[in-house]
């Protein structure tokens, strides 16, 4: 027969790195899955595309990602209480399980706070 040419890798994401029986795949979301293809291919055609054994293949997760700033809300504040809100941040493939708050009595920048934690 004909030697093999080369694979074709058939995946979701752009700019694979093929190195010989093996193929890095960059630049996917943490905790999603990806179905992968593979077929070889030689001057003579293509064989068909074969799926990979675990399909879906999924990424591991990852720690969330950075909260962006928190607001306070004017026009709900009191003499007592205030009203804070924020986005929630990905969760990069594991839920999260809860946020956590902290009341800080001074700014970090003027040393070492005395504080309080509030658990949601």
């Amino acid at each position: 027969g004909s030697p093999l040419s080369h694979s074709a890798v058939r995946g979701g994401t752009a700019g694979l790195d093929y190195q010989g029986v093996y193929c890095l795949v960059p630049s996917l979301l943490p905790g999603q899955p990806y179905h992968f293809m593979v077929q070889a291919v030689n001057k003579l055609g293509a064989s068909p595309w074969m799926k990979c054994r675990l399909n879906p293949v999924q990424t591991d997760g990852w720690l969330p990602a950075t909260m962006k700033a928190v607001e306070a809300v004017r026009e709900e504040r009191t003499s007592s209480t205030v009203v804070l809100k924020w986005e929630l941040p990905r969760c990069n493939g594991s839920p999260l399980s809860h946020l956590e708050l902290k009341l800080l009595i001074r700014d970090v920048d003027e040393g070492v706070p005395e504080r309080a934690e509030l658990r949601s």
